[in-house]
């Protein structure tokens, strides 16, 4: 039996119009997105740069007010909800952005941007703060020192694990991941991805990981959503989308993948340019 999803989209659309004056141009980000995550699922939104992935995630916390539709969190829909409400949801769904130290205050030391999310969203007295602070460093691997350090101080990978541990720290059920590794180096990537599956066995978490590269998507995900111009153009299990791609966009995205051997790129570019039938 199917568990009931933790994230319902329905018909998600988000445009923008020209910026310049007298420019009645609009262009369409997101256009009739729909799709679901269950609880404990990783679902991997995947496209090229410019296709609507980074506004779709946004538009689902209302960081982007969108146009049209409905995001239904646990019954509720966020679209709908009142600031207030909206604020307290939150705590709920958490985000981690592309760039680890664009993200992060970096005249605040690691504590204190850690606490700060607490104060936000939680009364608690300062002690609690500060043992729940030292407890999230010890999830994504940090020492106690770290709780010191500036984010300068550190590499791109562990200010990314910082970015993580602040979305840990306020118990979300749902992590959206705005393109969390691809400003990392390859053997940065695996450790970050490693630590994401992880913290995700331990904690029932899901995911929205949004990326533009499949192969990082397909490490990763149970379910992928392929995004073409704003719209989803092929969804399905990864291993499907994987052996047996139906959209021709799904197709070039495969085929654009780095093969190991050239003899293997050979046998792929047969196979993806094989009419299905």
């Amino acid at each position: 039996m199917t568990p009931q999803p933790l994230l319902e989209v329905r018909n998600l659309s988000k445009s923008f119009h020209g910026r310049r004056s007298g420019d009645a141009k609009v262009m369409k980000a997101v256009d009739d997105v729909s799709f679901d995550i269950l609880p404990g699922e990783t679902f991997g939104l995947v496209g090229e740069s410019g296709c609507g992935k980074s506004t779709t995630g946004r538009a689902l916390l209302r960081l982007i007010e969108p146009d049209s539709g409905s995001v239904s969190f646990q019954g509720q829909d966020l679209l709908k909800m009142p600031r207030k409400q909206l604020h307290s949801t939150r705590r709920q769904i958490q985000m981690v952005f592309q760039d680890p130290y664009s993200s992060l205050n970096p005249h605040r030391r690691v504590g204190v941007i850690l606490d700060e999310a607490l104060k936000i969203q939680y009364r608690l007295p300062r002690k609690q703060r500060t043992e729940r602070v030292h407890r999230i460093l010890d999830r994504v691997g940090f020492a106690e020192d770290y709780y010191y350090r500036f984010p300068h101080e550190m590499s791109g990978g562990q200010r990314q694990r910082i970015g993580v541990a602040r979305a840990l720290i306020v118990g979300p059920q749902l992590i959206i991941c705005d393109e969390p590794v691809s400003a990392l180096d390859v053997s940065i990537q695996s450790q970050v991805l490693n630590m994401l599956h992880d913290l995700q066995v331990e904690l029932g978490l899901s995911y929205l990981f949004i990326s533009h590269d499949l192969s990082v998507v397909r490490h990763i995900s149970h379910r992928i959503a392929v995004m073409q111009k704003g719209r989803i153009v092929e969804q399905g299990p990864t291993d499907e989308i994987f052996s047996n791609p139906q959209h021709p966009y799904t197709r070039q995205l495969l085929d654009a993948i780095p093969a190991s051997h050239p003899r293997l790129a050979r046998e792929r570019r047969t196979a993806l340019t094989t009419p299905v039938s």
